[in-house]
Order: structure tokens, then C-alpha cells, then sequence
């Protein structure tokens, strides 16, 4: 039996082909553009999502001995860029992405209008990234394509109803574009009614892992693939990466590093404790997860190398060596400081001795810092255990030598660095491969798909980062 993982994510999709014994037998990645006007249009063509799953997928099953062999897909999901559809399934708009910032004016009237009960309902404040936002901003400036629409898709259910014919989608989901209720598993009539839609143009909503369908006739030869393959439903992205980090038994945390940074931690409730951690159903039995951003930090490292022309690993080799020269150098990564950690500033602070290594040092640094305070308010809130238990770090910054060492020594915990790099494909795999009756649950699959490095905090390197984690709190935050 094979399994394939197939993840649409923000700019392109991955694939991963897995067997029965964990073992990645072929992978594949094929991207899309994003179209940006204006600072804050952020659209997509949910077209161009189904052709790069195509590719990656046919990529990735032309890799195999045998393709008969392919059993079950399962997809993981970007979350919250949406699109009106006609009768006939026909896209009537752009996917509006979750980086799309236009709906400011109907998310400051959502929020006035139902305050803290939509983050109540489905786990996530009003925003102008939110669905809910951007149909209300359709509606008001589109109002011809609004009253046409049919029905409304987000991007993991449309790539179910391109697989099988079906759109559905599951409640992580559903959660995120805010308009579905994850205590009464239901879609929330008041937002609906609100917005002038009905629960009926929206994707049928169904647990993760259940059975949305077979190929469809059309997607099989498109494929190559057998109509007898199952397709099962996925979850949203970071879910799925939780799977593919072995992150499901509560207490566990996933740090997921990439241009956004995620802390994600597994509950055994529900936890409507803050509205910047958002609470969801974990794909594992009776699991809950809790999740918060740290925006802007990947970014920021990024921008600074290609600025410098410096790799991760030129950072590696020479910015080791600058602790004690850039001892006093804090930069606080953030782009706008963080919603769950108050902040005064962020930056840099005096860097003018310092050269391009000490400021790469500096952005690692300050990243580990902002991970060290979420750690602390998830367990002030009672989100997670006060203290022990190892971090697992998913990414590109897991890849750095010096910047997990420098997350092992300011949090003061051990490591597990995945060896997989696209968990959230793998996660889809696991889902799949559950779902299909190769194994009883997720933690049964876990010794078999996901594979993990310890790395262990240095006492020195403990005791130099107390102080100055002391530092970078009396300087930035509130």
C-alpha cells in the first residue's frame, strides 16, 4: 500500500508518496504565483492550484515502480483564501489569499457587531485576513459576483471536489475562514445570516479522516492513478504538520519555522483562553490544538541575508563564534510585535559596531527569545505543562545548526528536529494512511513515519542566554 500526502500550500504544492513502512518513496513540488496589487491585494487562481497538484502529483506517481500500488490521498490546506464559484462550480473570482489585507473596514464592522463571540465560535479573532471579512467586502464592492455566487470555496475542499467531485472540507478548515462553530460542529447561522449567504453555499464539513470519495473518472486519467483510490479529508496545514512532527499527545509542542513562524500545542480540551491563541479539533481522537503566530521572523532573516548575500550557512559558520562580541546587540524580529506578548518596540538596538554576522546572530537570537515568551504565556494561561518536556522544531530554521541550539539553550529543553522536511505533506500521508486501516490511530504510525533528532541545551550556552533573555524583556517588552 502507498499513500500520498498532497500539500497546497501558500505558494506551491508538495507531494509525498509514503509506504506502509514510513519509507518516502518519491516527493515532488510544483509552485503558483501570487498576485499582489495595490500593498494589500493578495489573489490567487484556484486554477493554477489544481495544475500544480496535478504536476506534483503526477510527478510523484511516475516516480513509483508501480503506481497500481497507490491506494488513498489525502490533502493539507493553506487556510482562509476564499472564492465565489457559480451553479456549475465555475470560479466567478480570484481566490482572495489569507494574506490579503483589503477588508479592514468590514472586519473593525464584524467585530463591533458580534465582539468576542466569533473567537468563541470558531477559535480565531475577526480579522481583515478572515474569510468572513473579505465575503462582507465582496459584498459591499462586488455586489453583480456576489449575487451571482452559488456557493463559496477555500482551497482544501476545492481540491477535494477537483478529486472526487465533492467539496468538503474539515473543521480546522472550516474554522479559519470563521464562519463555522467548532463547539457545535455546525456552520454559525448568526455570521451567515449576517453576511447574506446560506449554510448550502458553503463545502459539507466532516471529521478529518473521513471518506470524501474515490477519483472521479476524469481525475484518475489526469493522474494516472486508479479510480479505486480513496481520498480522505485532510486538515488544515499546520494540523497536518503537527502529524508529520509526531506532535499529538497533549503537552507536546511543535515549533514550525518558515517565512511565519507557528508554536503549535496539543490540549486535551478546547482552550478560549486568549484571542491570539487559537484553539481547533486535532485530526487525533479527543485532541485539541492551540496555536499562535510569531509573524515576521522567518522574514526577517531572509530579507537580511539576501540584503548581505549570506546563506544559512555562511550565518552558521561565522556568527557562532560573535556571542561575546555581540553580547550586547538585541534585535527584536517581529514585524509589527505580537498580539499574545505585548510589546513596546522592536528592532534593532545600537547595532551601529556591529556588522552583518553580529545582526544575523542578533535576529536568531531575538527569534528564540520570542519563542522562550510564548512558551511562558502558554503555560500562564494553562494551555500547556508548567514545565519539562522536549520542543519539536520543523523547518528551514531547524536545518541551522546555530539557530536550534540557540531554541535549545534560551527555552532550556531538549530539541527533536524533524528529519522530514514537509511535514504538513507527511501528515497528510498519515492521515491517509489511517484512514485506509493500515494502522489503528496516529500514535500507532508514529514510529514508523516520523523521525526525530534530540538536541540537547549546553549549560554554558543556559547560563549566557538567562541574562541576556533578561535583557531583551527589560528592553522590549511591556
Amino acid at each position: 500500500m502507498i499513500f500520498v500526502g498532497l500539500d497546497v500550500g501558500s505558494t506551491a504544492v508538495k507531494a509525498v508518496a509514503v509506504n506502509e513502512r514510513g519509507s518516502i518513496l518519491s516527493r515532488s513540488r510544483q509552485t503558483y504565483p501570487t498576485e499582489t496589487t495595490s500593498g494589500s491585494y493578495s489573489t490567487q487562481d484556484p486554477g493554477e492550484w489544481w495544475r500544480a497538484a496535478v504536476g506534483a502529483l503526477r510527478q510523484v506517481v511516475g516516480a513509483l515502480p508501480d503506481p497500481a500500488w497507490v491506494c488513498a490521498i489525502s490533502v493539507s490546506a493553506q487556510g482562509g483564501s476564499i472564492f465565489a464559484l457559480d451553479h456549475d462550480f465555475c470560479p466567478l473570482t480570484e481566490a482572495i489569499t489569507w494574506m490579503d489585507r483589503r477588508a479592514v473596514a468590514e472586519a473593525e464592522e464584524i467585530s463591533r457587531v458580534f465582539g468576542d463571540k466569533i473567537y468563541k465560535s470558531c477559535g480565531w479573532p475577526t480579522s481583515p485576513a478572515d474569510c468572513a471579512s473579505k465575503l462582507l467586502w465582496l459584498k459591499r464592492n462586488r455586489p453583480g459576483v456576489f449575487s451571482r455566487a452559488a456557493r463559496f470555496m477555500t482551497t482544501g475542499e476545492y481540491i477535494n471536489y477537483k478529486l472526487t467531485g465533492r467539496a468538503v472540507t474539515d473543521p480546522t478548515g472550516a474554522a479559519i475562514t470563521r464562519l463555522y462553530d467548532i463547539n457545535r460542529l455546525c456552520w454559525n447561522d448568526d455570521l451567515l445570516n449576517y453576511l447574506g449567504i446560506g449554510g448550502e453555499m458553503l463545502p459539507e464539513v466532516l471529521p478529518c479522516g473521513s471518506i470524501v470519495g474515490r477519483l472521479k473518472t476524469s481525475a484518475a486519467r489526469e493522474l494516472g492513478l486508479g479510480e479505486h483510490v480513496v481520498v480522505f479529508c485532510g486538515a488544515h496545514d499546520q494540523y497536518c504538520a503537527s502529524l508529520g512532527s509526531g506532535v499529538v499527545n497533549p503537552g507536546e509542542i511543535l515549533l514550525a519555522t518558515g517565512t511565519a513562524w507557528v508554536m503549535f500545542g496539543v490540549s486535551e480540551s478546547l482552550k478560549f483562553v486568549n484571542k491570539h491563541i487559537a484553539p481547533g479539533i486535532h485530526p487525533a481522537v479527543e485532541r485539541f490544538g492551540v496555536m499562535t503566530s510569531l509573524g515576521g521572523i522567518g522574514a526577517a532573516i531572509e530579507s537580511h541575508a539576501n540584503r548581505c548575500s549570506l546563506s544559512l550557512k555562511d550565518i552558521d559558520r561565522v556568527a557562532e563564534g560573535r556571542r561575546g562580541e555581540a553580547a550586547e546587540l538585541l534585535l527584536c524580529p517581529l514585524s509589527s510585535g505580537s498580539g499574545l506578548i505585548p510589546h513596546r518596540r522592536t528592532g534593532l538596538i545600537d547595532a551601529r559596531q556591529y556588522d552583518e554576522y553580529d545582526i544575523a546572530l542578533a535576529i536568531m537570537e531575538g527569534a528564540a527569545f520570542e519563542v522562550r515568551l510564548i512558551l511562558d504565556k502558554f503555560r500562564e494561561l494553562g494551555v500547556m505543562p508548567g514545565s519539562g518536556g522536549a520542543l519539536t522544531m520543523s523547518g528551514g530554521a531547524a536545518k541551522s545548526r546555530l539557530w536550534s541550539s540557540i531554541v535549545a539553550a534560551v527555552c532550556d529543553c531538549e530539541l527533536l528536529l524533524t528529519e522530514e522536511p514537509d511535514t504538513p505533506a507527511l501528515g497528510a500521508a498519515m492521515i491517509a494512511a489511517v484512514g485506509s486501516g493500515a494502522f489503528s490511530d496516529y500514535a500507532g504510525c508514529l514510529d514508523f513515519f516520523v523521525r526525530k533528532k534530540p538536541l540537547f541545551p549546553q549549560p554554558g550556552q543556559v547560563d549566557f542566554y538567562r541574562g541576556k533573555f533578561g535583557r531583551y524583556v527589560s528592553c522590549f517588552i511591556q
